[in-house]
């Protein structure tokens, strides 16, 4: 998405990417070139959370995989 897009994510982990954004829609804060759906070669959505709320748990040392841990979290914390 670097390449196509000229956008880099906060982080990658196993098949997870993570990316900042000024929409609370995840398919308005996509990569162009970053197609949503179930076949194969396609990614699915996982949530969204305020950046502010991100940051504090990416500074907890609990969370070793960055932003994608940090959104876990957040959206476990809420039942999401």
């Amino acid at each position: 998405f670097s390449r196509e897009d000229g956008r880099q994510p906060l982080s990658v982990y196993v098949d997870a990417a993570t990316w900042a954004s000024d929409s609370p829609d995840p398919l308005e804060a996509k990569p162009g070139s970053m197609r949503i759906g179930t076949e194969g070669g396609t990614w699915s959505t996982e949530g969204q959370a305020p950046m502010a709320d991100l940051l504090v748990l990416m500074d907890d040392p609990q969370h070793k995989t960055g932003a994608h841990g940090a959104l876990d979290s957040y959206l476990s914390d809420r039942g999401e």
